[in-house]
């Protein structure tokens, strides 16, 4: 989507963007910026909360998810859309923290830390629009992702398949260093989101 979103902005302004991320939102921009990709659209970045590596999150849903292979579980069962409000997904996270010491009682706080700032009687409303669901396919990539410790392309975990889309058998790792220095990049974190570790 990202792609498009900057071609269409770009075609109705005629002008450069200046684009802003939040959580996946860096870590799709990152991957795009780091191929060279729209940087002839850009103007500069603010990422917050970004993500790229995440193999050192301190959330524990979000590790024991990705351990417990829960995405390729439920893609496997033809769940293809993770929600959190979904009933199969939540079964699942039910399921894993009765299994295990992880206080689940605010599944919020569970996967994204302690949060200051989110007044307890606004939570609900909060939890109204947030989080959205996304494709599991996505969720898998983030699990691979958690478990290996890289940026790396989805992997299809079949040679064949990442031979196909990627013309060898691993998928391809996204190099951060070759994000051009001249671009103006503001990178904001919170110091202790677990999703965004400060280490990562």
């Amino acid at each position: 989507d990202l792609p498009a979103t900057f071609e269409y902005v770009h075609d109705q302004t005629r002008q450069k963007l200046h684009y802003v991320g939040h959580s996946q939102g860096t870590l799709v921009a990152l991957a795009a910026f780091s191929k060279d990709q729209q940087l002839d659209k850009l103007r500069s970045a603010a990422l917050l909360c970004p993500i790229a590596y995440v193999g050192q999150m301190t959330s524990q849903v979000a590790k024991k998810a990705a351990d417990n292979f829960i995405a390729e579980t439920l893609y496997k069962l033809g769940v293809f859309e993770f929600s959190l409000k979904g009933g199969s997904v939540v079964k699942f996270l039910k399921d894993m923290c009765a299994g295990t010491s992880i206080d689940c009682t605010n599944l919020f706080t569970s996967f994204t830390g302690p949060n200051c700032c989110v007044n307890p009687s606004l939570i609900n409303t909060f939890l109204d629009h947030e989080p959205q669901p996304s494709a599991t396919k996505n969720v898998i990539h983030l699990s691979q992702m958690i478990r290996e410790g890289t940026v790396s392309m989805f992997d299809y975990e079949n040679q064949d398949e990442n031979i196909r889309h990627y013309g060898q058998s691993t998928p391809p790792i996204y190099d951060m260093t070759s994000l051009p220095n001249e671009l103006p990049l503001f990178v904001s974190y919170g110091g202790a989101d677990a999703l965004s570790d400060v280490k990562d």
